[in-house]
């Protein structure tokens, strides 16, 4: 199994936040289920924070452990194949240690209010 490092960006008007809700549409959701089409796995996002309902994200970081061998690459197509009509683009994908995690491994974080 290997450990990847998601770099995200997305548009949050149609999102119901960051966290899977029953029944609403999330961030995570849409790659959660990207990646399951991607691996055929159910797999678990982590990320480095949550947004809420409405939210844009730039540069927001995930991290995933996945059983199927696919490069970077093939991540990052992949998963941006299948989410084009969701308004959330992976911008990058690094492999990282194990013991990574995207919320505990956080070095920085930056908010940005517009009224």
């Amino acid at each position: 199994m290997s450990r990847y490092l998601l770099t995200i960006e997305y548009d949050g008007t149609g999102f119901h936040g960051w966290q899977r809700q029953e029944d609403l549409v999330t961030v995570q959701s849409v790659l959660e289920e990207a990646l399951y089409s991607l691996s055929q796995e159910n797999i678990t996002l982590y990320v480095s924070g949550r947004t809420d309902a409405g939210v844009h994200a730039k540069a927001q970081r995930a991290h995933f452990d996945m059983k199927k061998k696919l490069s970077c690459h093939n991540i990052l197509k992949g998963m941006n194949f299948y989410l084009q009509e969701q308004g959330v683009v992976v911008l990058d994908v690094k492999k990282v240690n194990d013991d990574f995690h995207a919320r505990f491994d956080a070095r920085q974080r930056q908010y940005s209010y517009y009224i």
